[in-house]
């Protein structure tokens, strides 16, 4: 027999050896590597308001680079009803605008699949602005909320890491040089606007403004009558959205354009679009109306 065949008979079971481990190697290796695919978590809890007895839990999933899941759990509700859910800024004890719809509620469940990237959703661009998720008691009594929650970090990647902080990361590979900070907070910030309006004998001047959404319009009581600045129509105050003289010495008054009684001043931050009639509560005659644009 050849001497050469035979040596190489023998070599063989060593080369088998040695290709198994190199393939282990490959294996272990690639079995740490972070998956591309995989998206962020961000889970909310939701507690429950006004003795309403509803809790649950948010999960917001980031399916793809354009696409986000929001996937709802809430026990407690009654069988049947519709109960709508919003992203809104602010907090739970003063909810703001409305930032981003979410399908309803029905039977403790939801789930939207929003044509919006993971970071959109869970922070809104160009604003410090604390976002919320709240659940309303159902559509004919949309403005009794039940549950709410705060979005807020950590952030988890569907692997094992936990991303902490003030910021909002992307996954990278070990060993990549690091250059994963997308949004800090704080960093991009909505120009301070402000705006006076004065109340004389006279009545408000300027009767009419425009302004920009955020601006913040100062009163100021310049006459010797009393001012309770209020949104329209008198008495009910409810031309505002989320306005209602009811409400006020509750938890929504700094989400009202309303003050809620006689005062020398009166600050409002507008975050609606839209036209805005009010008036003196304490003499209705006397009126202005703001532009939101």
């Amino acid at each position: 027999m050849n001497k050469n065949y035979k040596k190489g008979v023998a070599f063989l079971p060593i080369i088998v050896v040695i290709a198994l481990i190199i393939a282990g190697i490959f294996l272990f290796t690639k079995s740490d590597m972070p998956n591309e695919e995989e998206g962020r978590i961000l889970e909310v809890a939701l507690s429950q308001q006004n003795n309403s007895g509803q809790e649950g839990t948010v999960t917001i999933t980031e399916e793809t680079d354009e696409t986000t899941k929001v996937l709802v759990t809430l026990s407690g509700g009654k069988e049947g009803v519709s109960q709508p859910m919003h992203i809104h800024e602010g907090n739970c004890e003063a909810p703001g605008a409305v930032y981003i719809a979410l399908n309803d509620i029905v039977n403790g469940t939801s789930e939207t699949i929003l044509q919006q990237y993971f970071d959109s959703v869970v922070s809104k661009e160009n604003s410090t602005s604390t976002l919320i998720i709240n659940v309303h008691k159902s559509k004919e009594e949309i403005s009794n909320y039940t549950a709410c929650g705060a979005i807020e970090l950590p952030i988890i990647t569907s692997g094992d890491d936990v991303l902490e902080g003030s910021a909002v990361h992307d996954v990278e590979d070990p060993g990549k040089e690091s250059d994963e900070i997308v949004k800090d907070e704080g960093v991009l910030q909505e120009e301070v606007q402000e705006v006076a309006v004065e109340y004389g004998d006279a009545g408000f001047s300027p009767k009419r403004i425009e302004i920009t959404k955020g601006t913040t319009v100062t009163f100021t009581n310049k006459s010797a009558r009393d001012m309770w600045v209020a949104t329209d129509p008198h008495p009910a105050h409810t031309g505002y959205p989320n306005s209602s003289r009811e409400k006020c010495g509750g938890s929504e008054v700094s989400s009202m354009f309303d003050q809620c009684g006689q005062g020398s001043s009166f600050s409002f931050t507008f975050k609606e679009l839209g036209t805005w009639s009010y008036h003196n509560h304490l003499r209705s005659g006397d009126k202005g109306t703001i532009v939101v644009k």
